[in-house]
This record gives C-alpha cells, structure tokens and sequence, in this order.
C-alpha cells in the first residue's frame, strides 16, 4: 500500500460527490427566480422595501431543501460517507507497515463512527442546505433594504448560485469546503491518535501545493526539501501531483540521520 492510495481514495469521493451538483444549482436559480417574481418592484424597476417582500425571504429555505435534498443527494452522503471506513482501513494498512504491533482499537473504530456522523449533518439539511439558503437570504435581504435593481440583484443572484468561470457556485463551493475538509480532517486526527500511542517524531509530506495552500505548509515544504534526506540521500517529500496533502509516519528505517 503506497500512501498516494489514501489521496486518490479522497479526491474520487470527492469528485464524485460533487459530480452533478452544476445541474442542481441551475435548477436552485430557477425555483429563487420564480420566487423573487412575486417581489413588488417600482416602476423604474428597484426592489420596494416592504415587509410582504422582507416575508417572502421565509420560503426560501423550503425552495432549497426542496431541490438539494433529493434522493439521489441522500444516495451521494450515504456513498461519501463509506469512505471513511475504506480511509481508515488503507491508513491501517500504512500503519501496520511502520508499527509492527499496530492494531485499530475501539478509540479508532469509534472516531470512525463519530466522524461520519459529523458529516451526514454537515453535508444535510442543518449543515450544508442551511448554509446555501442563509447565503442566498443575506444577498436578497441586502436588496430588498437598499432599494436595490431588481435585475442586478437576478445578475448577483446568478453568480452566487451558479457560478462563473472564476468562482464556483455556492452549492458546490460548500460540497467541495465540507467534504475535503472532513475527509482529511478524519485521516489527520486518525494518523495523529495512532502516532501518539505510538511516540512518532517524523511524519513524510504526501501531495502538492496549490492556490489555496497555507503559508506554513508552504514554508515546511522548503523545510523538507532543504533538510530532510535520509541514508541514501533521497528526500523524504513525496511531492506529487495529488491535490490533497496528508501527513503520514515514516518507518524507522526511513527516518533522517
């Protein structure tokens, strides 16, 4: 088991949780668009600031759920969710290889457990869901205040729900957020309760950076590849193409004089 395999386990999920969600966050523009029809807006086409429009606000939640928590979205958290457990078994697989006696207590069986109840509230109707329809009832409540236009806040409405070629659409934005997150978040505190036990001193660096990667990680990146070389002379880094990053414990044999 090579641990390039734990980050091409995370990043299909990923995708393949995400896949599809495009469609849907055009299907949520469409049901917002015909609900914001009912706006009272003044001749020269700007948004009244009324309570029957304020009270229009209060269906918008109902409009999300309605079209995000589908079946086939229920079948995509049930799917994601087992990669928790197929995760933790190629992070034992990793594990057992740098501890001889390593076995997967009931701490780690339970963290598993824990973690994928996170998610199924995360990725549902009080986490994700939620999320979106707050976003999208700040931006009308915005408009409806200020006396906005009515078709420049359908312009802004536009971009915030589905997107463009520089931004991604809330609904995606938020699937990509809360499930790279929490897949990563579980391989990181799994690895860390097992290094613990076991009094692990130095990790190797699997992945690549990005746009979005932290200054520090950048900083230990140079740091590895700087001073980090083992024996033989090779660094320790493993810097691949993957777009995820984890920290995993090195064998013994491979550790730095």
């Amino acid at each position: 088991m090579r641990p390039s395999d734990i980050i091409d386990e995370i990043d299909g999920a990923v995708n393949k949780f995400v896949d599809g969600l495009p469609a849907t966050q055009r299907q949520i523009y469409d049901r917002v668009l015909n609900l914001l029809r009912k706006l009272d807006v003044s001749s020269d086409g700007n948004i009244k600031n009324t309570v029957a429009n304020i009270r229009i606000l209060q269906d918008i939640n109902k409009e999300i759920l309605d079209t995000v928590m589908t079946d086939q979205y229920k079948k995509k958290i049930e799917d994601f969710t087992q990669t928790y457990q197929k995760v933790a078994s190629l992070q034992n697989q990793y594990l057992g290889t740098v501890f001889s006696t390593f076995k997967p207590g009931p701490v780690l069986k339970e963290l598993t457990k824990a973690s994928i109840d996170i998610t199924y509230d995360q990725l549902g109707e009080s986490g994700l869901s939620n999320d979106l329809a707050n976003e999208i009832k700040g931006i009308l409540n915005t408009n409806i205040q200020t006396g906005a236009s009515y078709s420049q806040m359908t312009e802004q409405l536009r971009t915030a729900i589905i997107g463009n070629d520089e931004v991604d659409g809330a609904l995606l934005r938020y699937a990509k957020t809360y499930t790279t997150d929490s897949i990563n978040q579980f391989s990181a505190v799994y690895n860390r309760q097992v290094t613990a036990d076991f009094g692990a001193e130095w990790f190797r660096y699997v992945g690549s950076n990005r746009a979005t990667t932290r200054p520090f990680c950048e900083q230990y990146v140079k740091l590895v590849h700087g001073l980090c070389k083992n024996r033989s002379g090779q660094k320790l880094a493993e810097l691949r193409r993957y777009r995820f990053v984890i920290h995993l414990p090195i064998p013994p044999a491979q550790k730095a004089d």
